[in-house]
């Protein structure tokens, strides 16, 4: 996994020399400013990593640091979201939760 701070063109090639290697796994939190873009590299293509696109992170050791940290809460709405959807499909999500 790589971890890009730079914003680029829709065209410009990536590099992951120019990012952050992070390794296999790791924590990270959505913000709204100040992250990144969590990449994937396989055969030499640029994925992001799953569940991550849309948003900007930062690893969760360095977000413990920063006072003023403006989390990106769209992400965990979306997750609740989805959650509510996929148990609506089964039956009524009041009743799963009373």
């Amino acid at each position: 996994m790589y971890l890009d701070r730079e914003e680029h063109e829709k065209d410009e090639k990536l590099d992951h020399h120019r990012m952050r290697h992070l390794g296999r796994t790791g924590r990270f939190v959505p913000v709204l400013e100040a992250g990144g873009t969590l990449y994937r590299v396989k055969d030499e293509n640029y994925y992001a990593v799953t569940g991550t696109k849309g948003h900007k992170w930062i690893e969760a050791e360095i977000a413990k640091s920063m006072p003023d940290l403006q989390i990106d809460m769209s992400y965990f709405q979306k997750l609740k979201d989805d959650a509510i959807k996929t148990i609506e499909a089964f039956g009524s999500f009041q009743e799963f939760v009373s």
